[in-house]
């Protein structure tokens, strides 16, 4: 299953027609850490979507004010390289 990556910024209504598009996970974290970085940005959440544009993990990847970036959903955390 092929997945997309949107990136929220300061959107708590989850909008996907404004969110930010990634082809892969890496460079949706980069991209959010440098927004976090450089914009000071304090919502910023990762979430992936098939191809039907429906949810597929549990839960967003969300940052803190210093870009760390952790999952309450198993598969995402899996993903981003925090489970074997």
């Amino acid at each position: 299953m092929k997945k997309h990556y949107a990136l929220f910024i300061n959107d708590i209504d989850h909008d996907t027609d404004q969110a930010d598009w990634f082809p892969t996970l890496p460079q949706a974290i980069a991209y959010a850490q440098k927004v976090v970085a450089e914009e000071g940005a304090d919502h910023v959440e990762i979430m992936a979507f098939d191809d039907d544009c429906e949810c597929v993990w549990d839960d967003f990847i969300k940052f803190d004010e210093d870009g760390r970036y952790w999952s309450d959903d198993r598969d995402a955390r899996e993903e981003m390289g925090c489970i074997q």
